[in-house]
């Protein structure tokens, strides 16, 4: 999850996503999509679940894997805001 979300940050390295904007490039939101429809089919088809050994994932373990996998693109768009910050006080 941290890599499909921290893609959508990584796709300037001044600008937030915000300032991009989350669907400006919709192969990327079709092809996060996918990826997160995957691994939710993981824990919950049957067949993949045997296959992968997985179970369903319990509502804490759910909100656990989504926010540790936002730490990543917080942490990116953090350093943005924070570089920003600095080269404006540096000019003034």
């Amino acid at each position: 999850m941290a890599e499909l979300f921290r893609a959508f940050g990584a796709r300037s390295a001044t600008r937030t996503v915000w300032q991009v904007g989350c669907v400006s490039n919709p192969q990327l939101v079709v092809i996060v999509t996918a990826s997160f429809a995957l691994q939710l089919a993981l824990h919950y088809l049957p067949p993949l679940q045997v296959l992968f050994g997985t179970t369903p994932l319990s509502l804490v373990h759910s909100v656990a894997w989504l926010l540790l996998g936002s730490v990543p693109l917080l942490t990116l768009e953090l350093r943005k805001v924070l570089q920003r910050s600095s080269a404006r006080r540096v000019r003034l």
